[in-house]
């Protein structure tokens, strides 16, 4: 995880009356943010009851609320430690993906696909002709989450995040025609979101287990494809740091 060091200097009162009014107002966007982020989760979340599953313990949720026909996670998914190792997880592998409970809300039973599929390339062209990869990709396509706005998600398969920092994949973004629709409305982008054993539903990595926010978060650090990212029609690198 990352390193931080605290630097102290020389204040004077009336920096101090600044710095109280700063976080006065980082407070209250926090609050809101965090009362924001609650009431989006509410308004996709499906209430199912179920028992736990002992065999998950920590994992992360891909999930996105776009309307594309079709984003692609292709090739691997990887997870980098601070040392410069790399772990990687095949997309286009089922046993990548593990359904859990509590992703949407606590006690939901949604599966690990939602919305998602490992499929063949298609054709490259138009908003819904498919990716050309050469090969299979999981493709963000198809029914979301029954009453959840079309909410699309992809479960991994637990992870050991104790040393990881950065998540990257390689991915596909629509642009109308290459395959997939262009994201370019609000909300239409690809968050990440994690759960522990201990957690009844998944957060967004903004989100503390508890539910607060971390202090210095901009409110983007969730997101890993943002909207309107479609810089070419081909495969691009995104990555997104883990908090500590």
């Amino acid at each position: 995880m990352g390193k931080f060091s605290k630097i102290f200097h020389h204040i004077e009162s009336k920096d101090l009356r600044n710095k109280y009014e700063q976080k006065k107002v980082a407070k209250i966007k926090e609050e809101k943010k965090k009362e924001d982020t609650k009431k989006y989760i509410a308004s996709v979340m499906e209430q199912v009851k179920y028992d736990w599953r002992s065999g998950f313990d920590i994992g992360a949720t891909l999930r996105e609320g776009m309307t594309t026909s079709d984003v692609a996670v292709t090739k691997q998914i990887d997870a980098a430690p601070g040392d410069g190792d790399v772990s990687s997880l095949d997309a286009i592998d089922s046993s990548s993906y593990t359904p859990t409970i509590g992703v949407l809300a606590a006690n939901d039973d949604l599966g690990a696909n939602v919305g998602t599929q490992i499929r063949a390339s298609g054709s490259g062209t138009g908003q819904d002709g498919g990716f050309n990869v050469g090969g299979n990709y999981l493709a963000f396509q198809g029914t979301g989450a029954p009453g959840g706005g079309n909410a699309r998600f992809a479960v991994l398969s637990p992870i050991d995040s104790t040393e990881i920092d950065t998540l990257k994949i390689k991915a596909i973004v629509g642009n109308d025609s290459n395959g997939g629709e262009d994201p370019d409305a609000a909300g239409e982008a690809l968050y990440v979101m994690y759960k522990t054993r201990a957690m009844p539903e998944a957060m967004f990595l903004i989100q503390r287990p508890d539910g607060s926010i971390a202090d210095g978060i901009s409110g983007d650090e969730d997101t890993i494809i943002p909207v309107g990212a479609a810089p070419n029609a081909g495969l691009n690198d995104y990555s997104v740091t883990i908090p500590d």
